[in-house]
Formats: C-alpha cells, structure tokens, sequence
C-alpha cells in the first residue's frame, strides 16, 4: 500500500480500511505485506475505528513505514492507528513500525495493538519486534518472536474460539488461510 499525497500528509490508512464505522466489525481477518508514504493515525488493519469497533480473531504482519515527521500528532498501532473504544479479542501483530516519531514527541504514540485511544482486550498478543513502545495499549501481551512462533505458544484467553492453526513453528495463522 502506498499512501502518499504529495506534500499533504494522508491520515487514516489501514491494511484492509483506512476508517472503520462506529459499531462495525472485523472478524477472521488478516493482513501482511508494507505500507509506505507520507502518513498517521496508521494501523496494520485499520487506520481509525469508530465508537464501539469490535475486531476478533484477527492478525496482522504489515510493515508499517512513514516518512511524515510528526509537529502535533501521530499514531501507529500494529492494528489500529487510533481506537475509538470498543474491544480487540483473539488477536496479534507480528509486523514492523517505522515513523517520524523520535521517542520525544510526547503526542506521537505507537503501540503493538493501538497507538492511541482506548478498547478493551482479552487475548490479545503484540510481538516485540521494534524495542520501545512510545505510548499504546496496556494489557497487551508481548511476547518474542521465537514465544509467538512456537507450536507450543498457548494462552488460556487465545485462541479460546478455536480459530487458530499453531501446528507448525511459525506466526499462527487463521483456519481459512
């Protein structure tokens, strides 16, 4: 995905949608591959989610890249840039991110799961694959990448749904891929 609109910044870019709708779902979906530009509020699924977005059993293993250096705001969230409520179950990020934020920018925040605003999760597992986590979602797992690729990788919250193939030794994968 590029986004990029000349010397504009573009907000609400997402793997699958840039803005989802108050009230809406994502179920059983998943994304991988880049997303490069001039760019924020940026997720690995979606770029801003409307009040009350449930996303369940859902991953992403987007690599996340903006070139846009942040004077006010930025978020960048494994899956969502910027969540307006609502609730992120059964689900991970194994990707990468990489921003205009400097780790000083008290207003550029950057999270496994969100980047910003708020949702409630259960089950719900960011790999630590970056280092430092600048702001985001608290009570997010994190595990290492080897944690997140291991057939034995079990949590009593995930994958409760039983939606998850974690046969082999590599990111779990949902049942339809």
């Amino acid at each position: 995905i590029k986004a990029d609109s000349g010397p504009s910044v573009v907000g609400y870019v997402g793997g699958l949608i840039g803005r989802a709708s108050a009230g809406g779902s994502l179920t059983l979906c998943a994304s991988k591959g880049a997303m490069t530009g001039y760019f924020y509020k940026a997720g690995g699924l979606v770029g801003e989610t409307g009040s009350s977005t449930a996303i369940s059993h859902c991953r992403s293993e987007m690599a996340l890249a903006s070139s846009y250096v942040f004077p006010t705001a930025g978020n960048f969230g494994g899956l969502v840039g910027y969540a307006n409520s609502g609730t992120i179950n059964d689900s991970f990020f194994a990707g990468s991110i990489t921003q205009g934020c400097n780790g000083t920018n008290s207003t550029c925040n950057i999270g496994e799961i969100y980047g910003a605003g708020s949702a409630s999760m259960v089950g719900t597992y960011g790999a630590s694959i970056y280092g430092a986590s600048y702001g985001g979602a608290s009570g997010t797992t994190i595990k290492t990448n080897s944690q997140m690729r291991s057939a034995a990788f079990n949590d009593n919250n995930f994958n409760s749904s039983g939606n998850w193939d974690k046969s082999v030794s590599r990111y779990p994968r949902l049942l339809w891929e």
